[in-house]
Parts: structure tokens; C-alpha cells; sequence
């Protein structure tokens, strides 16, 4: 019983920290998403009667659940998974924010670079945005 109890905590837990993720950006709302489904799985789990998880289980697959120890497993991985895909979160949002400032950059003082069509593009864009046709 205390350890469906400390199960269930933790995955309250995690429950609440993903969403604090994906409320503050942290985490985009798809990863949010899977890690949420995976985290009500295992709180389902944990919450489904022992003796009818062992019955399933050894018929199943014939080897008998190993009860707190593979719960905690998966949690670590969850915490593994969810810290992976923040970070991720993270670089993909400084590489759009980089990328954007690039583009501005380039449609503002044009292009060192020999390739003429992109330079080309970006000033007909800042052109037709400050009114101006081409």
C-alpha cells in the first residue's frame, strides 16, 4: 500500500512539473503530451489491484512483476526523457530566435556572401514591407 502511495506521489509529481513545463514553454505541448500519457500510464498501473497484475503479468509472459523497483526504473527514465526533450525545447528555440535575427540582419544590410538570389529575396521583402514596390 505505502509503496502505490509513494508511486502515485512521484507521478503526481512529475504530472505537475511537466505541466508547469509546457505552461512556461519549457517543453513544446507534443513532448508535453507523451510524457503526460506515459506518466498517467504508470500512475494507472501502479493503481490496478497487486494479486490481478501478477495474474496478468505471469500469464502474459510467465515472469513475475517485480512491483516498486521497475516503477522507479521507469520514472528514472521519464526523468531522463523529460529533461532530454526540455533541452531540446531550449536549442531548437535559440536556433529559430538566431535564425530570425539572421534573416533581419541580412534584409537590412544585405549579404557578403557571393550567392545573389537569397540577398535578393530579402531586400525585395524589406522593400515591399516598408511600402515600397520593387
Amino acid at each position: 500500500m505505502i509503496s502505490t502511495l509513494a508511486v502515485v506521489a512521484i507521478g503526481l509529481l512529475f504530472f505537475g512539473w511537466v505541466l508547469n513545463l509546457v505552461r512556461k514553454g519549457s517543453v513544446y505541448v507534443g513532448y508535453g503530451s507523451a510524457l503526460l500519457t506515459a506518466i498517467g500510464g504508470i500512475i494507472c498501473i501502479a493503481l490496478i489491484p497487486a494479486q490481478f497484475l501478477e495474474a496478468f503479468v505471469q500469464h502474459a509472459s510467465g515472469v513475475p512483476p517485480r512491483g516498486l523497483p521497475v516503477v522507479l526504473a521507469a520514472y528514472s527514465i521519464l526523468l531522463a526523457l523529460i529533461y532530454v526533450l526540455k533541452e531540446v525545447t531550449a536549442i531548437s528555440k535559440r536556433l529559430r530566435t538566431l535564425t530570425q535575427q539572421l534573416a533581419i540582419e541580412l534584409a537590412r544590410h544585405g549579404s557578403t556572401f557571393d550567392a545573389e538570389e537569397p540577398v535578393t529575396k530579402a531586400q525585395s521583402v524589406a522593400r515591399i514591407s516598408h511600402g515600397r514596390s520593387v
